[in-house]
């Protein structure tokens, strides 16, 4: 243990007396943490998604319009005689929605009304589930907050008049 010590001591009696050794043993560290909290962002912006809305109803709309409004999200463009599974595997886009029908008139009574989005998880940031893991949505169509970037659970109770309570659902389909 005294030569550890004497070890330790002998290594801070020098940078001590190196003066340039000191300033960079504490300025460089200082430096980098600036530079790199400036430099590295971790928001996600303009992540292409389809949208397949079968209900084509005034509150899909206005839900579509909530994901197109946003910087998160770019909604991109489905041939009409695709499916959205289609655009997942050939990459057009990261995630596909799909709104039922019967969408707005669900919300309208205050039942659960679903929407499935198909998240390609196939990254290197997926967790190793493999490609569309589905996501159910329920309680108006809204999002649960923690899937999928998560919209702001009051939008959904000032557009459709729903209960902000959400429920998620997640299952992974089996692939084998």
């Amino acid at each position: 243990m005294k030569r550890i010590i004497a070890q330790a001591r002998k290594e801070i009696t020098q940078v001590w007396r190196d003066r340039l050794t000191l300033t960079l043993a504490l300025l460089l560290p200082l430096l980098l943490l600036a530079l790199m909290g400036t430099a590295i962002s971790l928001t996600v912006t303009d992540l292409p998604i389809v949208v397949q809305d079968l209900d084509k109803s005034p509150a899909s709309r206005a839900y579509i319009d909530a994901f197109r409004s946003s910087l998160t999200y770019r909604i991109v463009e489905m041939p009409n005689d695709e499916q959205p599974e289609q655009s997942l595997l050939s990459n057009r886009a990261r995630a596909a929605i799909i709104i039922p029908e019967h969408f707005e008139r669900d919300i309208q009574r205050g039942n659960d009304a679903q929407v499935q989005i198909l998240i390609d998880a196939s990254g290197g940031h997926g967790g190793g589930k493999g490609r569309g893991g589905e996501i159910i949505f329920g309680g108006g169509g809204g999002n649960c907050g923690n899937c999928l970037g998560g919209f702001d659970r009051r939008y959904h109770a000032d557009i459709f008049g729903v209960d902000p309570a959400l429920k998620c659902e997640v299952a992974t389909p089996d692939r084998s």
